[in-house]
């Protein structure tokens, strides 16, 4: 504990006798004793210095999202908002107005905000990673993007994974298991998350695609922007957050799902 915290400490039991001898003192004059009164008026006084000794003394909370954006740097944009072309209709998400914040690495972001990357066959440390966070009415969209570069800086194999803070969840109207095909003929899979909640999986299985958005940064003009390319796709709603994952690795569809799966129930509650 820091002198600080000991001198607010000091100050507060100061504060907190003056209190208790005023009370005394004035309560046990002669014919104006009320014991209940005292008692009761004790009890708070009591109660509030303890609430505030335990607040200075407490360990600060993990930073919320809004104490992260405090750490981060809003820059300019190109306009846009990330969303699945599939899913767009039910969840409102291309339509957002957003505040735009300068990328980290997935180190920095892991030194403000809890994150948990769970054991995989993956090897992710082949990629490159960072984190770019926006902000919208609705709360915040947090997209990891783990990435690997060619020798003309165009990307190769990507994972991006988003969480985006929403009120809207398409799943709770609307029975997507059913569908077998996205609307270009691409497989669709369900992935089972829990007993209750699953994962739509869009996978690649003809030339075509349907568009898949992210977000990029470009150093040079300090610019936040949405990039369109295809990918495989993983889309769901759990506890409060839209997941949309777009991958494209060469490694084992098996081994993403399962770590796309395990990411988000090991950090469900920290978004």
């Amino acid at each position: 504990m820091t002198n600080f915290r000991l001198k607010e400490l000091q100050n507060l039991t100061n504060e907190a006798q003056s209190v208790k001898q005023y009370v005394r003192t004035n309560l046990h004059r002669p014919k104006k004793t009320n014991h209940l009164f005292y008692r009761l008026t004790v009890t708070v006084v009591t109660i509030v210095m303890i609430f505030i000794v335990l607040h200075v003394v407490n360990p600060s909370v993990p930073p919320t999202n809004s104490s992260l954006a405090e750490s981060l740097v809003e820059v300019e944009s190109r306009g846009g908002a990330t969303s699945s072309e599939m899913f767009g209709h039910y969840d409102d998400q291309a339509n957002r107005k957003l505040t735009y914040f300068r990328p980290i690495s997935l180190v920095e972001y892991a030194s403000l905000s809890p994150i948990k990357i769970p054991e995989t066959t993956i090897q992710l440390e082949q990629y490159d990673s960072k984190v770019i966070v926006v902000e919208s009415d609705k709360g915040f969209e947090t997209q990891l993007m783990f990435d690997q570069l060619d020798e003309y800086k165009n990307i190769t194999d990507f994972l991006v994974i988003s969480v985006s803070n929403s009120d809207v969840n398409p799943f709770k109207s609307n029975d997507f298991t059913k569908i077998t095909e996205d609307g270009v003929g691409n497989t669709v899979q369900i992935e089972s998350l829990t007993e209750s909640v699953y994962l739509i999986h869009q996978i690649r299985t003809t030339p075509s695609a349907l568009a898949y958005r992210y977000y990029d940064y470009d150093e040079v003009t300090d610019l936040i922007s949405v990039n369109v390319t295809s990918a495989n796709e993983l889309y769901t709603y759990y506890k409060g957050n839209i997941y949309h994952i777009g991958y494209n690795l060469d490694q084992p569809i098996d081994d993403v799902v399962a770590f796309v799966k395990e990411f988000i129930l090991l950090n469900a509650d920290d978004f």
